[in-house]
């Protein structure tokens, strides 16, 4: 099955101490070609933009059954880069140490992200928020409405 993951995060902060919310929508057509979306919302306090994303890519990850060639699309070149050049591969080998000899940032996700990597075909592509679709847009827009009229001030984590 082919499915399209789109990936938006909304971050407040600067550097480890922020918080935000990540909103994904999976989707896949039936075979009358009409969309089929389920959304994946949460957030995390005390984290990163990059943290968020990757924690929201994992848990839309998480939501496929069987094998699945999965399209995700997101503004974020720390996302697409890793994934499409295979880096989580290289840092394994490495273990966990970049060409610069530093520490991978947020090991703990990219090791969960590689054991769901392995039961699926994973392209990513770097977009930017205006090359969505209007339905996308009007997804992730309902989404975010939705979030934010949350008066418990609650990240739904």
């Amino acid at each position: 099955m082919k499915v399209n993951i789109y990936i938006e995060v909304e971050y407040h902060g600067k550097g480890s101490g922020g918080w935000g919310k990540y909103y994904a929508i999976l989707e896949t057509f039936l075979s009358n070609d009409q969309p089929f979306t389920i959304d994946e919302i949460g957030g995390l306090k005390d984290t990163t933009k990059n943290r968020l994303l990757l924690t929201g890519c994992i848990n839309a990850l998480k939501r496929l059954k069987g094998c699945c060639e999965v399209e995700i699309y997101t503004s974020s070149p720390y996302l697409t880069e890793a994934m499409n050049q295979k880096l989580t591969y290289q840092w394994l080998a490495s273990g966990w140490v970049r060409r610069d000899n530093q520490p991978v940032k947020n090991q703990d996700l990219w090791e969960e992200y590689l054991r769901l990597e392995n039961n699926h075909l994973i392209l990513a592509e770097n977009i930017k928020h205006h090359s969505y679709s209007d339905y996308q847009k009007r997804q992730l827009r309902a989404l975010k409405i939705d979030l934010k009229e949350d008066k418990g001030g609650n990240l739904n984590v």
